[in-house]
């Protein structure tokens, strides 16, 4: 999935980028099953974000990565690791 948004201050820093509000936000993910094993692997960008009103304070962007297993098990249960 992917979001763009730019999202501005209409009101005292017309303008101005809103708080928490990064332009780009992008994730996916990829699942892999062999027999009773599973694979998930996801993956997330973050852009950058203003922290303050002025956008004088950011953060940078981030990847976060997540990766879980799963194995089925008898009589319909499920073991999982994330």
């Amino acid at each position: 999935a992917y979001t763009f948004q730019r999202a501005e201050d209409r009101a005292a820093n017309f303008g101005n980028v809103l708080i928490g509000r990064p332009l780009h936000d992008l994730s996916a993910g990829l699942t892999f099953k062999w027999k009773a094993l599973e694979v998930e692997f996801d993956g997330r960008y973050t852009d950058g974000q203003f922290l303050d009103t002025l956008n004088t304070k950011r953060i940078n962007h981030r990847v976060i990565l997540d990766l879980a297993l799963g194995y089925d098990l008898p009589k319909n249960f499920e073991a999982r690791a994330e």
